[in-house]
């Protein structure tokens, strides 16, 4: 996680540093990407640029209600079907609306798969 943080701070400072930032940042993450926007506005001082974060299927506390803990032990019901389903999830082709050309997206999706 502390790596994940760091990199995080490095995104943020990326960003302020660009000419179309107005150097306030948000952050919106559903998720793991929502615990990690809960965890840098807890960590990040009162100057830093990320001024929200918005955080969706996540939790505050792993220790106690997380999908994977519960109370500091592994719940093991739900991982398998979990890692099943997002296997499926990553198979599935990509938005068409990413490719301007047909043949762009077949070749995307069969390199997904």
């Amino acid at each position: 996680l502390a790596q994940e943080q760091e990199d995080c701070r490095e995104v943020l400072q990326w960003i302020v540093a660009q000419p179309w930032s107005n150097g306030r940042v948000g952050m919106y993450g559903k998720s793991w990407g929502g615990f990690n926007g809960l965890q840098m506005a807890f960590l990040e001082p009162e100057e830093s640029p990320l001024k929200t974060a918005i955080s969706l299927y996540c939790t505050d506390n792993r220790y106690t209600d997380d999908f994977h803990h519960e109370g500091g032990t592994v719940v093991g019901q739900g991982l398998v079907s979990w890692s099943g389903e997002m296997m499926i999830y990553n198979a599935l082709p990509p938005p068409p609306r990413c490719h301007s050309r047909r043949e762009d997206w077949m070749e995307a999706w069969c390199q997904r798969l």
